[in-house]
């Protein structure tokens, strides 16, 4: 009698299966992760490109307006007649009213062409008569007929907040008979550009054409921009307005839109961590869940192997 053939037994098949499974599933999973991780970092780069966006026009509106705004206060035949015949009465009462029109005139003053100050409002009596030759406004009004908008310093009048200045020469025909000085304080303008933009979990900075950053307004001074967000600033200039790279070690996204204004720039930095973090945990979960499918599809495939 024949002996009869025994049938192969299927457990080699069914673990062939179960990697051919679960393989799939997990390259899936990965892939799918991998997309995910892409998506997160590319939602980071556009937020904080219209986050800059956004604070580089609130920027340049405020003091693009106050710039505006300046060049016709002096254009105005009184304040020229005033200034002519140093009558500060009259010019004080028409810095008043110049200030009454717009609050963010936080301080004006009239400064001759060496830079004394023989007229401000509101009037300090510590700084009139005080010679500010020495401020970079200063210096670039004797050079220049242009409106000249200043880098971050410390006022001497007022409550001695950090401000930037704008100056705007007074013309006559006989030539320059002074100098119209507009004080912008720095906090104003800050909380302008945060209700502006919202909470978000990244950073936002303007510098100034020296590469310092006038804002956020964390100290008296201006603020040297760190090594490497100014290297992540630089390379960003040079790549369409944003990079990636290492700040504190943290890898972030960095984003830059110009300030024609001032000469410098709107940055917006965020943290790629949070984003990626989030991705990487959501990839976890989608390959535990792969595995469990592969496992759950190969033992049903083991039972109708079996029947």
């Amino acid at each position: 009698m024949a002996r009869s053939r025994s049938r192969p037994r299927p457990v080699p098949r069914f673990f062939l299966f179960l990697a051919l499974v679960t393989g799939a599933f997990v390259t899936a999973a990965y892939l799918a992760g991998q997309t995910l991780e892409r998506t997160s970092q590319n939602s980071s780069v556009s937020e904080c490109e219209t986050n800059a966006r956004l604070a580089a026009a609130v920027v340049g509106e405020y003091v693009g307006g106050m710039s505006l705004g300046m060049e016709a206060a002096a254009d105005n035949p009184r304040l020229i007649a005033a200034c002519k015949v140093r009558d500060a009465e009259t010019a004080r009462g028409y810095l008043r009213q110049l200030v009454s029109l717009s609050k963010r005139y936080d301080r004006v003053f009239l400064a001759d062409t060496s830079g004394v100050e023989w007229c401000d409002y509101p009037n300090d009596p510590r700084v009139t008569g005080k010679a500010f030759a020495y401020r970079q406004w200063s210096r670039w009004a004797r050079g220049s007929q242009q409106v000249y908008i200043s880098p971050r310093y410390r006022r001497a009048g007022g409550k001695q907040e950090p401000v930037i200045a704008i100056a705007v020469p007074v013309n006559s025909a006989g030539g320059t008979e002074a100098y119209l000085v507009g004080q912008i304080v720095l906090r104003s303008l800050e909380r302008e550009v945060k209700s502006m933009v919202g909470d978000w979990p990244g950073a936002l900075m303007i510098s100034d054409r020296a590469d310092n950053l006038i804002l956020p307004v964390t100290t008296d001074s201006a603020s040297v921009m760190p090594r490497d967000l100014y290297n992540l600033v630089a390379r960003a200039k040079k790549d369409g307005g944003t990079s990636r790279g290492a700040i504190d070690r943290v890898e972030s996204v960095v984003a830059t839109v110009d300030v024609k204004a001032l000469g410098g720039l709107a940055i917006a930095t965020a943290p790629l961590t949070h984003s990626l973090d989030e991705a990487r945990r959501t990839t976890r979960r989608y390959r535990n869940i792969a595995l469990i499918a592969g496992l759950a599809v190969s033992l049903l495939g083991l039972l109708l192997l079996r029947k």
